[in-house]
């Protein structure tokens, strides 16, 4: 059985530090990447396949690219995986994640995240107990 890879892209390093320690928890089984810029996000989507990306909508990045510029050029090379986009601005995200064409297999959480909801929601977004 294929292991699960996971791609984490976020731009605040405590947040990132709290997603790594929620998915190591939750599912020590997964192979997971943990970034806190779009440009080695873009590098390790070139690399390999993940099964899960899951991206901040803000991001820091050399070319004022957003989560979902990450998350399309994610989508491109693995067109069936889900994607979570976390954003305190839900609207914007979604209006451009539409724009770009990612419609299927998105989930918007708003942040800040709430930790125990974040478990649920990915659990049965995903399919997967526990995350």
């Amino acid at each position: 059985m294929e292991r699960i890879s996971v791609l984490v892209v976020e731009t605040d390093k405590a947040v990132l530090f709290m997603y790594r320690d929620l998915i190591n928890s939750q599912n020590p089984g997964f192979d997971r990447f943990f970034v806190d810029n779009a440009d080695k996000a873009k590098e390790l989507i070139e690399l390999r396949k993940f099964n899960i990306l899951a991206v901040n909508y803000r991001l820091a990045s050399s070319n004022n690219e957003t989560g979902i510029t990450i998350a399309t050029k994610f989508r491109e090379k693995n067109p069936k995986a889900p994607i979570v986009i976390l954003s305190s601005l839900i609207s914007d995200a979604q209006d451009e994640a539409k724009k770009n064409g990612l419609t299927n297999k998105v989930l918007f959480i708003r942040k800040p995240v709430i930790f125990s909801d974040l478990s649920k929601k990915l659990e049965k977004f995903l399919g997967i107990v526990p995350w």
